[in-house]
C-alpha cells in the first residue's frame, strides 16, 4: 500500500486531538470510561474496494496497465500455481466481479514519513492493492528452528503492481480535490505538493511502498500437481495428520481485511477435526469447537470460492 497525508483546516476534528490537545484527551477518557463510546471508542471505519478500472485514470490508460501485464506475463517464467493463480485473477478483472483496490482513510496523521506538527490535524488515505500479481517467498534458512525464515516479498516485481498503484494513489487526489472533502483540506504534505505526474506518483509508491500486514499464500490449498501445500482438509501434501489452520492456506488474497477470514477457517478446521476423531480416523487429533459470527460463514464462502478455481 501507499500512504499520503493531508493537513486539514482549523476546527476539523481528527484523532490528532487526542495528542495536541489535553483537555480534548482527557474529556475522551473520561466519556470512554463512563459511557464507552466517544472518540477512544471510534475505529477506521471510511474503507471502500473498487475495481482497478475505476481508479484508473481513463480507460486508455487501464488498457495499456491490461497490456503491460500480458506482456510482463508472457515474459516471466511462472509455476503452474501462478499460472492458474494468474488466469483467475486476470477473469476477475475482466468480469469486474473482484474488487482490486481498496481505500481507506484515517483520521490522523503519523502513517507517512513526515512526521506531525504540533497543534496540527491530518487525515490519512491510503491506497492498498488487494490482488497484486507479484509473488515473493518464505525460505527456511536452517536447520535450527530459532532461525527465522528468509523473506523475499520482492514487492512491485510486477509493472501492473506499480501501475495500479500509481494510479491508486492519483484516485485518491482526485477524490480529496472533490466536495465535500476538498473543503476539509488545507494541504497535502505526503507527498509534497509538487507532485503531480505519474512519474512523481511512481517514485513516491516506491519510496513510501509498505505492507497492510496481510499475508496470504505461503502453504496455498491447492492440488499437489500445481505446488499446492495443503489439500481440502487443510492436511499438508503426503502427510496423515500435519495440518495448517492460518492465512497462509489461501491462495489468493481476499478483497477484504483477513481476520474475519482467518476465523473462519479455523471454524472449519474444528469441524473437519472434530469429525475426523469421531468416526476413528487416526487424521483427527481431537479439537475445540467455538462459534464465530455469521460474517465468518461468509468469508468461509470467500475462501471455499477462491480455491475452486484452483482444483
Amino acid at each position: 500500500m501507499s500512504t499520503q497525508m493531508w493537513q486539514v483546516n482549523p476546527g476539523v476534528v481528527t484523532w490528532d486531538q487526542l495528542r495536541i490537545n489535553r483537555t480534548f484527551a482527557l474529556a475522551a477518557s473520561q466519556q470512554y470510561n463512563t459511557t464507552h463510546d466517544g472518540v477512544l471508542a471510534s475505529t477506521i471505519n471510511a474503507v471502500t474496494f473498487t475495481s482497478f478500472q475505476k481508479t484508473a485514470e481513463n480507460e486508455t490508460v487501464y488498457q495499456n496497465m491490461l497490456t503491460t501485464l500480458d506482456q510482463w506475463i508472457n515474459s516471466t517464467t511462472l509455476t503452474s500455481l501462478q499460472k492458474k493463480q494468474y488466469d483467475i485473477q486476470k477473469r476477475w478483472m475482466n468480469e469486474g466481479s473482484v474488487p482490486g483496490m481498496e481505500i481507506v482513510m484515517i483520521p490522523s496523521g503519523g502513517l507517512t514519513r513526515t512526521r506531525p506538527a504540533n497543534e496540527t490535524s491530518y487525515i490519512t488515505v491510503a491506497a492498498v492493492l488487494q490482488h497484486p500479481f507479484s509473488r515473493g517467498s518464505v525460505h527456511i534458512n536452517s536447520s535450527d528452528p530459532l532461525v527465522l525464515p528468509a523473506v523475499d516479498p520482492k514487492y512491485l516485481t510486477s509493472p501492473f503492481d506499480t501501475a495500479a498503484l500509481v494510479q491508486g494513489v492519483q484516485f485518491v487526489n482526485r477524490l480529496l480535490a472533490t466536495e465535500p472533502l476538498a473543503s476539509l483540506i488545507t494541504t497535502r504534505i505526503d507527498p509534497a505538493t509538487n507532485f503531480t505526474t505519474a512519474a512523481h506518483f511512481e517514485g513516491y509508491v516506491r519510496a513510501s511502498l509498505q505492507s497492510i500486514k496481510h499475508p496470504v499464500g505461503t502453504c496455498a490449498m491447492a492440488p499437489k500437481e500445481l505446488g499446492g501445500v495443503v489439500d481440502s482438509s487443510l492436511k499438508v501434501w503426503g502427510t496423515a495428520n500435519v495440518r495448517v489452520v492460518d492465512a497462509s492456506i489461501m491462495p489468493h488474497h481476499v478483497a477484504a481485511h483477513t481476520q474475519s477470514t482467518v476465523y473462519a477457517i479455523g471454524d472449519k478446521a474444528a469441524a473437519i477435526i472434530l469429525s475426523g476423531s469421531r468416526t476413528g480416523n487416526t487424521n483427527g487429533a481431537g479439537a475445540i469447537g467455538f462459534s464465530v459470527v455469521v460474517q465468518t460463514v461468509l468469508s468461509m464462502a470467500v475462501v471455499l470460492g477462491l480455491v475452486s478455481g484452483l482444483f
